[in-house]
């Protein structure tokens, strides 16, 4: 693995991007009546990000090396930062 391929897991694993947490997310969240819609547009929108997300990184990797993480990183910061759309 490449120092990027690990510093790339490693955010991933400090922001929590798991399916898991989505899902505990919507169950709190969603009303009865619209709980198996709801988990299933965040299981359309995980896959979706799985297919388009790398895709897009390697279009962007063509282009420049550093083209991808210019792209990510300001929804990254987002999410990150104190009462962030990330936080409930």
């Amino acid at each position: 693995m490449t120092k990027i391929q690990i510093l790339a897991h490693f955010i991933d694993g400090i922001t929590g991007g798991n399916m898991s947490t989505a899902s505990a997310y919507i169950a709190d969240i969603s009303r009865p009546e619209e709980r198996a819609r709801n988990f299933t547009l965040v299981g359309m929108a995980w896959g979706l990000g799985l297919v388009l997300g790398p895709a897009l990184g390697a279009v962007l990797g063509q282009l420049n090396l550093v083209a991808p993480a210019t792209i990510y990183l300001p929804g990254t910061s987002v999410e990150l930062a104190p009462g962030g759309r990330g936080r409930a």
